[in-house]
């Protein structure tokens, strides 16, 4: 019978969305373009007793100390392939929730991070009827990606657009010495018109080169992921956001794009090359 562990390197090859791009599953994982299907770690027998109720563990069929040492072990290995932050998704069974808490992949927060977390909580339940778990999870899987990466910090957004006129936007960011700085540009399109304005504030020409957009929640008030790549002197890389307005997600996935770009320099020992 095959091990748990032969079972999540079978989910890591065979679920990389992408598989043309690399042999290697790790590194699928890594860059976000696989993820992996997990059963719950061992918990003898099977089913659950009679008069099971969810939410009181008591009349389940739980984890075994082994199951617990298992999946303590599977966050291991992930933690040692680069992977220690990831959204996990559990049914409400607690031999797999508690699998999922083990393997400790969770969010870790600041204070500043989550006090901008609670702050676009809060602009979010201004806008919407009910808030879910999922807005949440986006809301923090964001502040989440930015906060190792977050040289450049969007501000405000402001877009003027219509049938007939050419989109202009205004865009304030702050800069790495804590300077407001803002500028104006028009596009082709509203986020044609935002990336222009954050191009002239960061100072670094990078051009957009794919965008895509998603619900992450129902309903018309959902919140929206955008995701971009940009491109600089043939270096791509690509930048994440969420929000309900969906111009405010593509400023904010444009502005994550020029933070990893940055990083990506420093981690070459270089500087960005600036206005070319």
């Amino acid at each position: 019978m095959p091990s748990r562990r032969a079972f999540l390197m079978t989910s890591l090859f065979a679920l990389a969305s992408k598989p043309s791009r690399s042999a290697d599953p790790w590194e699928a994982l890594r860059a976000k373009r696989a993820f992996v299907l997990l059963r719950h770690a061992i918990a003898p027998g099977t089913g659950d007793p009679a008069g099971l109720r969810l939410g009181d563990c008591s009349t389940q069929r739980n984890l075994s100390d082994e199951g617990r040492s298992q999946a303590r072990n599977i966050g291991s290995l992930l933690r040692s392939q680069g992977i220690d932050r990831a959204a996990v998704y559990s049914s409400e069974w607690c031999r797999s929730l508690d699998t999922a808490r083990l393997l400790e992949l969770g969010y870790d927060l600041g204070p500043e991070e989550l006090r901008r977390a609670f702050a676009r909580f809060k602009e979010i339940a201004d806008r919407k009827k009910q808030v879910t778990d999922r807005d949440l999870i986006a809301i923090v899987s964001d502040e989440i990606q930015a906060q190792h990466v977050e040289h450049y910090r969007l501000e405000a957004v402001q877009v003027h657009t219509g049938d007939r006129i050419v989109p202009v936007a205004t865009v304030t960011v702050v800069s790495p010495d804590g300077r407001s700085v803002t500028e104006v540009a028009s596009g082709n399109g509203p986020v044609d018109a935002v990336c222009n304005a954050i191009v002239r504030a960061v100072g670094i020409p990078a051009r957009l080169v794919d965008f895509s957009v998603r619900a992450v929640t129902e309903g018309g008030d959902a919140v929206g992921e955008v995701s971009v790549i940009i491109e600089h002197e043939g270096r791509q890389v690509p930048g994440r956001g969420v929000a309900t307005d969906i111009i405010v997600a593509s400023a904010r996935a444009f502005i994550n794009a020029i933070n990893r770009l940055i990083s990506s320099y420093e981690a070459a020992g270089r500087n960005v090359p600036i206005g070319t």
